[in-house]
């Protein structure tokens, strides 16, 4: 237990670092020093290690922060970047340069300098120059996204005037943010036996490189067959809410489908748009089991409250539902995306679990009759599968225990 509090708090201080190194960002980004002041006579490997663990700092900050989406900033950060590069001069770029050099020395001795890690000591003094820095009006997390994403651009053109290759950057970042979570958090469990799973659709490219570890909201994937699982689920609670109004989209579910459909691209040696069009038709057969869940549920609890079997979960809809979610079919840890679904099928279960109790039992109700039946069920035809609209962009449309209720995980 010691070990894990101590994994914990490590990527906790990483977060904790970003935090700092934001402040001292912006605090740089307000009174610019000397132009070039700092970033010069650098060791280029020591650099890009400075550079990679900062990033993975900020993807680990945006996780504690729950508005703040890091795959959006570091859109919007790339986007400046490339409209800096073309409209002005390096040396006009330069002061921004110098104001990341000294936010990547600022989390460089944050996160390797256990005694300086103060908690909330520093908080207030850095919340103040971050909001100082950001233009007025802005809450929280408006002011982490705005600045971090201004951030991202100058660490970019920092990395031009270092001679840095962004890429490999990123790559590095983002297997070392994946790495500290999943010493943290363990690998993502999909609770589903794997003789019980469907085969996979996609197919490895013998080729292709090896993906590494996949970061999502949802856990750290560690196999090429969990990836496929998770997308088809994520691609499926989203294309069930773009079809029933109102429709509120879930942006960590669209950064984890954008990020499993890259990733399962390049391990098929194919774009993003085809293999989601490949997964469609599983896709689909998802968003029909959502939309029978509830009446599916229902119709389990009336037999069990004419059978008086034991209720699979409290019927006051606030206490555990684990053996209700396994009978269902709903077997992977609780989530914020997928707790609304999931509070839906303990309601419907209580509900007709209660008014059938008190009707008695019926014969075509017995415990072997229900047993025999077996659950989840999967009435009909699925639906008929449709192609995603823009094939070229279908990613943007496309641990709790699993009945345990919502206990926050962090946005990335």
């Amino acid at each position: 237990m010691a070990k894990d509090q101590d994994v914990s708090m490590h990527v906790g201080q990483h977060a904790a670092a970003a935090f700092e190194a934001l402040a001292v960002y912006a605090w740089e980004r307000l009174r610019p020093r000397t132009v070039g002041d700092g970033e010069a006579g650098r060791d280029r490997v020591q650099d890009h290690q400075r550079l990679s663990g900062m990033l993975c700092a900020l993807r680990h900050l945006a996780d504690k922060v729950p508005e703040v989406s890091f795959d959006g900033v570091l859109e919007d950060g790339n986007r400046e970047y490339l409209r800096q590069r073309a409209d002005h001069s390096l040396r006009t770029l330069a002061a921004g340069t110098a104001a990341a050099a000294r936010a990547i020395d600022a989390c460089h001795r944050s996160v390797n300098a256990p005694e300086h890690f103060r908690g909330s000591a520093w908080l207030p003094g850095a919340f103040a120059d971050l909001r100082e820095y950001a233009w007025a009006g802005q809450g929280f997390p408006a002011a982490i996204s705005s600045i971090t994403g201004q951030l991202i651009t100058d660490l970019w053109h920092y990395a031009d005037r270092q001679h840095i290759d962004i890429g490999s950057v990123m790559a590095a970042a983002g297997q070392a943010y994946a790495g500290q979570r999943l010493a943290a958090e363990g690998p993502f469990q999909t609770g589903v036996d794997p003789g019980q799973r469907p085969a996979t659709v996609l197919t490895p490219s013998p080729a292709a490189p090896p993906s590494g570890l996949i970061a999502t909201h949802q856990g750290i994937i560690t196999s090429f067959a969990d990836a496929e699982w998770l997308l088809v689920r994520t691609a499926a609670r989203i294309g069930y809410q773009a079809r029933h109004a109102p429709a509120f989209p879930y942006q960590p579910d669209q950064d984890d489908l954008v990020a499993l459909s890259r990733v399962l691209a390049g391990m098929c040696g194919q774009s993003a748009g085809q293999v989601v069009t490949q997964l469609t038709p599983s896709i689909e057969v998802r968003i029909a089991d959502i939309e029978r869940g509830p009446d599916t549920a229902a119709e389990l609890g009336r037999e069990h409250g004419h059978a008086g079997i034991e209720p699979h979960c409290d019927l006051d809809i606030d206490g555990d539902a684990t053996a209700l979610m396994h009978t269902l079919g709903e077997t992977e840890p609780m989530t914020d995306a997928n707790a609304p679904y999931r509070l839906a099928l303990v309601t419907a279960y209580a509900e007709a679990y209660r008014q059938a109790s008190t009707q008695g039992p019926t014969a075509a109700a017995s415990p072997a009759h229900i047993a025999a039946q077996g659950f989840p069920r999967h009435p009909g035809p699925p639906a008929t599968p449709a192609g995603p609209a823009d094939p070229d962009q279908p990613a943007r449309q496309a641990g709790a225990r699993p009945g345990s209720w919502p206990r926050h995980r962090p946005a990335r």
